[in-house]
């Protein structure tokens, strides 16, 4: 189906809608999700946006679009969230603007996200690991193929974490 619309808020009252259509016949469906306001993380965000784009036949090298527009100041999970997100094909990810302040589990954040071909991941001031306990395999694999380097910003702190194994 081209045209499937659901609602995909919490409160069930259609403040936020999610579409899925195959724009180009390839078998591999794009999802959108809008909202007229910013739309809220779940305090347990794990596998959030986890294997999306990892289909062979995906081939679009921006996978998720518009992550401004997502509010995680009050999560507190984010294990797994990018788990081999755009694992073939997609180029970059930016978190700019991503609040952690409140995250404790950052366990396989990042594991395989884009795999093949990521050469960018941009974390801004805002990623704040003050409090994370846990960042066992969270870069694992992240741009494994193409990613030379990755800057981490000066809130990158990992005084609280006690797991940080692969």
């Amino acid at each position: 189906t081209d045209n499937n619309y659901w609602d995909a808020s919490a409160q069930g009252d259609k403040s936020i809608i999610a579409h899925s259509k195959d724009s180009d016949s390839d078998g591999a469906y794009e999802v959108e999700i809008g909202s007229h306001w910013e739309i809220f993380a779940n305090q347990i965000s794990t596998n959030l946006f986890a294997y999306i784009g990892y289909s062979e036949n995906c081939n679009a090298t921006t996978i998720i679009t518009n992550l401004s527009l997502l509010n995680t100041t009050s999560t507190l999970d984010m294990g797994a969230m990018f788990k081999a997100t755009g694992y073939r094909n997609m180029t970059t990810l930016n978190l700019t603007g991503f609040d952690t302040t409140n995250v404790t589990n950052m366990e396989a954040m990042f594991n395989e996200c884009g795999y093949l071909k990521m050469q960018t991941l941009t974390l801004s001031e805002s990623f704040d690991t003050s409090n994370v306990t846990d960042m066992s395999s969270m870069f694992s694999g992240c741009g494994y193929t193409l990613m030379g380097s990755l800057t981490l910003p000066n809130t990158f702190d990992t005084s609280s974490v006690t797991d940080m194994s692969n």
